[in-house]
């Protein structure tokens, strides 16, 4: 994302492309520092700050990474009354290990939507290893009463 001022030209046009085509561009986000560089290119009106999608990331591909609802705060923390959130921003997340349920109903509950699945983690809820996606699915359905 822009990691120097000599792309900021060819992002913004990147941008502005996207949004006058309707392209919605989901940012993936691994920690509240990405989150806050995100929120300050769109303060700067380098990117435009208006229909995101963003996924906060819970963890990361580490041996031994377990994620925990708590790791959403300083996400929400910078999100809440930002630009971003002014303009309308749709937020999910993933999180990654065997607390990944627990971390997706958090995300639910606090108005954000959830990305579940074997790329984060294989694990329900009892600490079983779910036998496909569709099971993942489900219990979490089940649990968010949904």
């Amino acid at each position: 994302m822009i990691p120097g001022p000599e792309e900021v030209s060819a992002a913004s046009l990147f941008y502005r492309w996207a949004a006058d085509e309707g392209v919605r561009v989901q940012h993936i986000l691994y920690d509240a520092e990405d989150l806050g560089h995100l929120i300050g290119l769109a303060e700067s009106a380098v990117i435009p700050a208006g229909d995101m999608q963003l996924l906060f990331v819970l963890g990361r591909y580490t041996k031994g990474q377990q994620s925990a609802p708590d790791d959403l705060d300083p996400f929400l923390s910078l999100f809440q009354g930002s630009v971003l959130q002014r303009n309308g921003a749709d937020w999910a997340l993933c999180a990654f290990g065997s607390g990944e349920t627990d971390c997706l109903l958090a995300a639910l509950s606090r108005g954000g939507k959830a990305r579940i699945g074997f790329e984060n983690s294989l694990w329900n809820r009892d600490g079983g290893v779910a036998k496909d996606n569709v099971e993942r699915v489900r219990e979490l359905v089940s649990l968010a009463g949904n």
